[in-house]
C-alpha cells in the first residue's frame, strides 16, 4: 500500500511540473534542452518576466555568452546570475561568437584616463591610469574597449589608446615647433631645441605626439631621434669672479657644503657645466659656482656715479632679492667692478651691491660752478658832505667782547633703526638723502638749534636723523639674552645653507609661505616661490632646526580672513605639512604696511582681533593647532590688542623689538613675550645679506 501511494505522489508531481513547464502566466513555453547562444545587438536589457512590462533585472553586450532554457512568444528563456530571467529573442543567435576577441597590449594617451565598468560615461569610475600606462585591450564594446589595468577591469574609449610603445627621444634639429595638433596649420606651443629631452607616446601619421616638460604637443617625427643625445665633448676655459664673494659647493647645489670661498676677480678653470652651475678648478681644489656670477674676460673696474635721483643698491642682479643694501642718490660715485645682464656690481664707500646700470653714467659726477658775479654798474661819485668836528670818544670802564660759540665736536655713532631716512633739512618734511641700515656707522657733525635732530655724514652723503634713532653704543646690538636663537627668512634670502646655519648656534627657522589676497573679496594671493625648496632643504640638511612657517596677513574681514587661512592651509600641504604634527609652529603675520600701501586703516582693534581670530578658528578646523601671531610691537599694542579687542588666547606672540630702539634684556613688556625679533639686519653663517635674527623665551623651540 505504501509503495503505491508514493508511485500516485511522483506521478502527480511530474504532471504538475510539466504543466508548468507548458504555461506560465497564460502563456504557452515551448520547452527544450538547453544550449549555448549569444548576443548579436550592442546591448539589450534582460528582464525578470517575457515582456517590457516587467523590471529590468541588468545589461547584456555584443557577443556576450548566454545559456537558453526555452521561448514563451517572441522572448528567450535564459540562465542570468543564477536566476531564470528574459530577453527579446530577435537579439539571440544560437552557437558561439564569431571571431572571439584577440586580446593585445595598448598606452594610454591622455594625462589621466578614467576607466569604467561599463561602456558609457553614465557609469562609475573603477580606477584612474594615467599617460603611458600600458593595458591589456581585452574587448570592443560600440566606440569604447574593455581593458584589463592591474588587478581591475573596465572600459576606456578606444580613441585614448594607442599601440604605441612610448619611449624616450631628443630633438635633432637647430630649432623645432611643437604644435597644438599633427599639422603645420596647427598653432605653436613653444619652440624646442637641439637635444632637448622628451617623450614620445604617440603617432599620427608623419607626426609624433610627445611630452616636454610638463608640456604637451606635437612635432615632426623627421626631427626627434629614439634614445638619449650624445655628450658634447666639454673644452675647459678659464673664467673670472665677478661677485665680492662666492661659495663653492661640493655639488651642483645649495644643498650641498661649502669647500671654498672665492673672491671677486679670481681666476679659475670652468671644466664643466651641470644646469645653472659650471664645475671649476682652482689650484688644487675644485667644486661648483653659479655661472651667472662667471665671466670668460677678467673684468676692468671703471667708474660710474648716479644719474637718477635715488637709486637702490641690491643684494643681487634684480629687483626681488629683499630689501635694499643702502639707497644711493644723483651723483654718488661708484667704482663698477662686475657686470650680470643689465645690472653692474658695484662699491661704494663700505658698501658693496648690484646697481641697475642704465642709472649710471660712465666717468664722475660734474662738478657745479657758480656762475661768476657780474660787474657792478659804477655809480656817480657822491657830493662831498661836509666833515664835521671830531668828538673825543667817552672813556669806558669795560670793554665788551663778542660771544664765539664753541666748535661742535664730531663723534661716531650707530643707526639704530633698520632703513632710517636721512632728511636734508631737521624734519621729517625735508627731502629725504639717504636710506641707511641699522648699525650703520656715521659721524655726528652738528645739530639743529632744538637739539632734537643730528647732522650726520655717511660717506660725503650729508643730512638729519632724530637723535633717538642713534645709538653711540655699538655693544647695544648685540643678542639679548635668550633660551634659543633663530632665524626667520623668504625668498628675499635666495640661497640658504641650512647646516650652517644650525651650527652657528640657531635652533629654529621661521619661513614665509603665502601672503592674503590685496584686495577685500580677491582670491589672488601670493605664495613665497621658494618655500617649498627650504622645507625640503631643512629636512635634508638640518633636521635638527625646528620647521615653522608664517603667512602675510590681509584680510580686513573675518569671511576674508577664513579664506586666507585655507590658502595657507593649501601651500603648507603642496609642501608635506598636512598638520601640527609635521611642523612647529605655523605663525600669522599682521603689520601695518605692505610696501607703501596701507593695510588696515580704518580697522579698528576690535575688528582686527575678529579677523585674527576667524583665521586661527579656520587653521584649527584642519587640524593646525600650534599657532602664533607676529607683529611689531607698537602695531600690536595700538591695533591689536588696544580698545575693544577681543583677541583669543593660547596664541604664542612674536614681537619685533629692535636692539637699537629698546636695549633691554628679556621679555621686556607688560605682557608675556615668547619670541623677538631683534634686528632686521642680522648676519649669520649659510646666508649671503642681511637677514631677520629672532630669539625665543618660550622654551617651546
Amino acid at each position: 500500500m505504501t509503495k503505491c501511494l508514493k508511485s500516485v505522489a511522483a506521478v502527480l508531481l511530474f504532471c504538475s511540473l510539466f504543466a508548468g513547464s507548458l504555461t506560465e502566466r497564460g502563456q504557452i513555453i515551448q520547452a527544450a534542452a538547453a544550449y549555448r547562444a549569444y548576443i548579436t545587438a550592442k546591448t539589450t536589457s534582460v528582464y525578470i518576466g517575457p515582456g517590457t512590462r516587467y523590471r529590468s533585472a541588468g545589461t547584456l553586450h555584443e557577443n556576450n555568452g548566454i545559456t537558453v532554457l526555452g521561448t514563451t512568444g517572441g522572448w528567450t528563456k535564459i540562465s542570468y546570475k543564477g536566476s531564470i530571467r528574459y530577453v527579446w529573442g530577435k537579439y539571440v543567435r544560437k552557437g558561439t561568437p564569431p571571431n572571439p576577441f584577440k586580446s593585445y597590449s595598448a598606452y594610454v594617451i591622455p594625462v589621466s584616463l578614467q576607466i569604467r565598468n561599463a561602456a558609457s560615461t553614465h557609469y562609475r569610475m573603477v580606477r584612474t591610469s594615467y599617460r603611458g600606462a600600458k593595458v591589456t585591450v581585452i574587448g570592443k564594446s560600440g566606440n569604447y574597449s574593455k581593458v584589463e589595468y592591474g588587478s581591475q577591469s573596465g572600459y576606456v574609449l578606444t580613441t585614448d589608446l594607442s599601440n604605441f610603445s612610448p619611449f624616450s627621444a631628443y630633438v635633432t634639429a637647430s630649432s623645432l615647433c611643437l604644435r597644438a595638433g599633427a599639422s603645420t596649420r596647427n598653432r605653436i606651443i613653444k619652440y624646442l631645441h637641439d637635444n632637448d629631452r622628451l617623450t614620445v607616446y604617440a603617432q599620427y601619421g608623419s607626426w609624433y605626439y610627445i611630452k616636454y616638460g610638463n608640456i604637451v604637443g606635437y612635432a615632426s617625427e623627421q626631427y626627434i631621434k629614439k634614445g638619449t643625445p650624445p655628450k658634447p665633448k666639454f673644452i675647459a676655459y678659464s673664467a673670472y669672479v665677478t661677485t665680492y664673494t662666492l661659495p663653492v659647493r661640493s655639488q651642483p647645489s645649495t644643498h650641498y657644503k661649502t669647500v671654498a670661498i672665492l673672491s671677486i676677480t679670481n681666476r679659475v678653470t670652468v671644466t664643466g657645466i651641470t644646469g645653472s652651475y659650471s664645475k671649476v678648478s682652482f689650484g688644487s681644489k675644485s667644486g661648483y659656482v653659479e655661472t651667472k656670477y662667471l665671466s670668460r674676460s677678467m673684468f676692468r673696474s671703471f667708474n660710474v656715479y648716479v644719474n637718477v635721483s635715488t637709486l637702490n643698491m641690491n643684494k643681487g642682479p634684480g629687483n626681488d632679492y629683499g630689501r635694499p643694501v643702502r639707497s644711493l642718490n644723483r651723483n654718488n660715485e661708484l667704482t663698477v667692478y662686475g657686470q650680470i645682464g643689465n645690472w653692474y656690481y658695484v662699491k661704494c664707500g663700505s658698501s658693496w651691491g648690484y646697481v641697475a646700470a642704465q642709472s649710471t653714467k660712465t666717468g664722475y659726477p660734474p662738478k657745479i660752478v657758480s656762475a661768476p658775479k657780474p660787474k657792478p654798474v659804477p655809480s656817480p661819485k657822491p657830493v662831498p658832505k661836509p666833515i664835521p668836528p671830531v668828538q673825543p670818544k667817552p672813556v669806558s670802564t669795560s670793554q665788551s667782547q663778542p660771544v664765539v660759540p664753541a666748535p661742535f665736536k664730531t663723534y661716531t655713532a650707530y643707526i639704530g633703526y633698520d632703513f632710517l631716512n636721512v632728511y636734508q633739512n631737521p624734519t621729517s618734511n625735508s627731502i629725504v638723502v639717504a636710506t641707511l641700515r641699522e648699525r650703520t656707522p656715521v659721524t655726528v657733525i652738528g645739530k639743529d638749534q632744538s637739539g632734537n635732530w643730528l647732522k650726520i655724514n655717511d660717506n660725503g652723503t650729508q643730512g638729519f636723523v632724530n637723535k633717538a634713532n642713534l645709538d653711540t653704543d655699538l655693544s647695544h646690538f648685540a643678542p639679548p639674552a635668550a633660551l634659543k636663537y633663530g632665524v626667520d627668512i623668504s625668498h628675499y634670502q635666495g640661497n640658504v645653507d641650512f647646516n650652517a646655519l644650525y651650527n652657528a648656534g640657531n635652533r629654529f627657522v621661521i619661513l614665509k609661505a603665502s601672503e592674503g589676497a590685496p584686495s577685500e573679496g580677491s582670491n589672488s594671493y601670493f605664495y613665497d616661490s621658494k618655500f617649498a625648496t627650504y622645507v625640503q632643504q631643512v629636512k635634508e640638511e638640518a633636521p635638527r632646526l625646528q620647521l615653522n612657517a608664517y603667512q602675510f596677513f590681509r584680510a580686513r574681514n573675518t569671511k576674508d580672513a577664513a579664506a586666507e587661512a585655507d590658502y595657507y592651509i593649501s601651500i603648507l600641504k603642496q609642501a608635506g605639512i598636512n598638520n601640527s604634527n609635521s611642523i612647529g609652529y605655523t605663525f600669522l603675520d599682521v603689520e601695518a604696511k605692505s610696501g607703501s600701501t596701507t593695510l588696515f586703516s580704518g580697522i579698528s582693534p576690535k575688528q582686527m582681533s575678529l579677523n585674527i581670530n576667524a583665521f586661527m578658528d579656520e587653521m584649527k578646523s584642519k587640524g593646525f593647532t600650534k599657532l602664533g601671531l607676529y607683529s611689531g610691537k607698537s602695531f600690536y599694542e595700538t591695533n591689536i590688542v588696544g580698545s575693544g579687542s577681543q583677541l583669543e588666547s593660547g596664541l604664542l606672540l612674536w614681537l619685533a623689538r629692535y636692539r637699537g630702539e629698546d636695549t633691554s634684556q628679556g621679555i621686556g613688556s607688560n605682557y608675556n613675550v615668547d619670541l623677538w625679533q631683534y634686528t632686521s639686519n642680522g648676519s649669520v653663517n649659510g646666508i649671503n645679506g642681511s637677514v631677520d635674527l629672532d630669539v625665543d623665551y618660550s622654551n617651546k623651540f
